[in-house]
Formats: C-alpha cells, sequence, structure tokens
C-alpha cells in the first residue's frame, strides 16, 4: 500500500501548463520525504536552544501536535463531504495531526464533531455576484469575521490551510494571508466561485476538478484533482444483487436511486411524486429527500400509494437522510441515479460507475451546475435535462429507452470509471502536507 502511494505522487506537465495529478503508477519517495530528503542534504539543522516563552493564561505552552491543519469552506454539503474526506486522509497519513475548521456554521456542527475536528465558527457574509441591499451589510459582517479569523489563526497557527470556498472561507483566507500561512483552494466547479477567485492569489495550490476550470487560474500552481469523495465508500462492495436485497428489493429489477435531498431540490421531489405511479410499473425506487421535506413528502406519498397494489407499495423506499452507510448501499443498489449537479454528486455517481440522469439547478450561481453537467455529458457519463425540459412524457421516455439499452448503459459505465478520480482526497491530503511541512521547514 505504502508503495502505491509513494507511486501516486507524480507531477506531470502539460502543454497547456497545467499540473496533472497522475493516477498512474510511478517510481519515487513522496514529496514529503523529497522535501525531508532535500533539507538533510542541505544540512539544515536547528541546533538553537529552545527559548521559554511566556504563555497567555489558558493556552497550552507545549505544540501538542506535530502538525496543525485548518479547514475552512462554505458550511454547505458540497464543501463539508470534500473536506471530512480529506480530514480522514490527513489523520491516516499523519497520526501526530491537529485539525480544526475554521468558518461559517451552515451544515457543519454536527459532521465535524464526528470526526473530532475542533470547530471555530466565526461570523461571514456572503459575496454577491448582483445588487443587493444586503451587501452593504455584509460588510459589516465580513470585517468582524476577519477579526475573529485573525484571533483564531493566531493563537493556533496552522501549518497549512485547506479551503473549499464560499463566503464563509474569505476571512479565514485574508487571516491565513496575513499570517503568511501557506494556502491551497479546491475549486468543486466548472466556473470558480468568487472567493476562490479572488483567493488564488494567495494561494501556493490550486485544485480543480475539471478540466475547463483551469483557464481560470495561474497555471503554474494549478493541478487536476478531482472532487474528494469519502475514503472506502466504493471498496469492498458487496454484489449488486445483495444491496438491493438490503432494502427488501427483488434482486432481478432495475432500482432507481433518487438524490433529492441537497439544496434545490424540491423541484425534483416534487416531480417524482408527480409521475410515481408510472415509475412504480417498472422500476423500485430509493429516494431521498432531505430532513426539511420528509414530513411534507411522507403525507403526500401516503395519499398516492393508497392507489398502488401492495406489491408496488414496498417498491418505494422513503429516507429523510442517508447514513454513510446506507449512502453506499444505495449507490450499490442503483441501476441508474437521478441527482442535481453539484460536483460532489457527480464525482460520488462516477465513482460508483453509475448511469444517470442530471438535471441541474437553472438558477445556481455562476450557472456552475448546468455548466457541470455539461461537462459530465461530454464525457459520455450521464443524460442531461434542463429544468425547463422536466416534463413527464420526456423523462421517462428518456428512462425508459436507457433502462433497455445495454450498450448505451454500459458506455456510460465505462466513460464514469475514466472521469472519476477516487483518490483525489489522498491527493490533496499529500499535497497540504507538503506544504505544511515546506513551511515548517
Amino acid at each position: 500500500m505504502q508503495e502505491e502511494r509513494n507511486r501516486n505522487n507524480e507531477l506531470e506537465g502539460d502543454e497547456e501548463g497545467l499540473i496533472v495529478l497522475s493516477q498512474r503508477p510511478a517510481e519515487g519517495e513522496t514529496s514529503i520525504q523529497a522535501t525531508e530528503s532535500q533539507a538533510a542534504q542541505k544540512g539544515e539543522r536547528n541546533d538553537q536552544p529552545a527559548i521559554e516563552q511566556e504563555t497567555p493564561p489558558g493556552i497550552s505552552s507545549q505544540r501538542p501536535q506535530e502538525v496543525r491543519i485548518v479547514l475552512t469552506g462554505g458550511g454547505t454539503g458540497g464543501h463539508i463531504v470534500p473536506l471530512i474526506a480529506v480530514a480522514r486522509e490527513l489523520t491516516a497519513r499523519s497520526p501526530n495531526i491537529e485539525i480544526h475548521y475554521v468558518g461559517s456554521n451552515g451544515l457543519t456542527g454536527k459532521f465535524f464533531e464526528r470526526e473530532n475536528i475542533t470547530l471555530g465558527i466565526i461570523t461571514s457574509g456572503k459575496l454577491r455576484r448582483y445588487f443587493s441591499f444586503k451587501n452593504f451589510s455584509d460588510v459589516f459582517k465580513l470585517a468582524a469575521g476577519t477579526l475573529q479569523a485573525l484571533w483564531k489563526l493566531y493563537w493556533f497557527m496552522p501549518d497549512a490551510v485547506f479551503s473549499k470556498g464560499g463566503h464563509g472561507a474569505f476571512p479565514v483566507l485574508l487571516a491565513a494571508a496575513f499570517y503568511r500561512i501557506p494556502i491551497m483552494i479546491h475549486e468543486s466547479d466548472c466556473v470558480p466561485g468568487l472567493v476562490n477567485q479572488w483567493g488564488a492569489r494567495f494561494a501556493s495550490r490550486i485544485a480543480i476538478s475539471f478540466d475547463d476550470t483551469a483557464k481560470y487560474f495561474p497555471k503554474g500552481k494549478t493541478v487536476l484533482m478531482g472532487n474528494p469523495i469519502r475514503g472506502g465508500l466504493t471498496e469492498s462492495l458487496e454484489p449488486q444483487s445483495t444491496a438491493k436485497k438490503l432494502f427488501g428489493f427483488h434482486a432481478d429489477e432495475p432500482v432507481l436511486f433518487i438524490m433529492g435531498g441537497s439544496q434545490g431540490a424540491e423541484q425534483i421531489n416534487d416531480f417524482i411524486l408527480d409521475i410515481l405511479t408510472d415509475l412504480l410499473r417498472n422500476y423500485q425506487l430509493i429516494h431521498q429527500v432531505g430532513d426539511a421535506n420528509i414530513d411534507d413528502i411522507k403525507s403526500e406519498t401516503d395519499v398516492i400509494l393508497q392507489d398502488v397494489s401492495v406489491d408496488d407499495r414496498v417498491r418505494y423506499k422513503l429516507f429523510a437522510f442517508l447514513s454513510e452507510g446506507q449512502y453506499r448501499d444505495a449507490m450499490n443498489a442503483a441501476d441508474i441515479v437521478i441527482s442535481r449537479a453539484g460536483s460532489g454528486s457527480i464525482f460520488e455517481i462516477a465513482a460508483f460507475a453509475k448511469p444517470s440522469i442530471l438535471i441541474p439547478i437553472s438558477a445556481s450561481a455562476g450557472d456552475h451546475q448546468r455548466l457541470n453537467a455539461i461537462a459530465y455529458f461530454k464525457a459520455g457519463c450521464c443524460i442531461y435535462l434542463e429544468e425547463e425540459n422536466l416534463l413527464p412524457h420526456l423523462f421517462l421516455d428518456q428512462l425508459n429507452e436507457l433502462l433497455v439499452d445495454r450498450q448505451r448503459r454500459e458506455k456510460m459505465i465505462e466513460a464514469s470509471r475514466i472521469f472519476a478520480r477516487p483518490r483525489a482526497a489522498e491527493t490533496a491530503a499529500r499535497e497540504i502536507l507538503t506544504l505544511a511541512k515546506a513551511d515548517n521547514d
């Protein structure tokens, strides 16, 4: 395993100057080992005696961990899941590590606490691409958040900062730049957000998920990495037939996994309910709707399912939220996935190599979901439907044609495997530790 990880450290320069983090085997030591070796060759040592400094009350005088990393982001699921994926890899690679999250609240608390990541919540305002009176009040929120970030980073003083962008990251990036802390930013979408575009000037390394994003950033420090997904999701999977039986489904009948639990997925949920009886004739359904929507949708489905047979009722499984294990089983059981076009969803669908129908949010910031979906569609991985074309007969025709066209599904599966970068979290962790090590040297 160590040899395999070492081989993954190869950096390749393409004709455009974009660095591609290779997944191919290559011999040699890791970048961290290389840094240590170079330091040893130069004879760099610190033989000066330690100077004992007075420490403020309540602050430990000893550095509790060898490496300190700060994670930051906007507080939405699209930021949290990749941050957790990278945090797990950091911990696996460097047991003597302390990780803090500093940023806006959002959905962060319950997820980071499970990972034993210390939270540092700050005030944050939003950077908008359009005029709004909130822009005036948010200036003061950003100022307050920046002061809070300066304070938190001063006492923790991380060796590196890893940012997923979003409004919650802006004060942290500003504070990190002030203290000259090495910064790595990651852009999930085809079109970068305002914070990442602004933060690129301070970043030592910029990671992107899509090829098309490279044009927005300096070539010399931009790497094509993919979007980090949680480690172990696709490892040691049971046969698909076994996964279907876990949900009480027939192993020989197709399963749709509808991911309607993300922000902006209410339209998908409502649409699925409108055609639910039609879908149940040919498919078994796993429908994730989100905690905020579960009560209303449960009431509606109870009424709808009264008009179908008992056998058809058990073909529909409704979930507010899927645990990581349940999500893994649902993806494994699925023959086709229906989803929005957030980068996180796309790269997890690709990692499982599932044919999919993507329906991007039409009003997403910078039109990023539509451009994400187009990029995935051009790679041959999915069917792409605009919201205005989300009509029952059109959707059902596309879905049923995909189901009966085995050759087309197999092409999507193969294209998804090529598109996926399942080791993005591992690569990100390696690059972050390299930055942190270089800073310590």
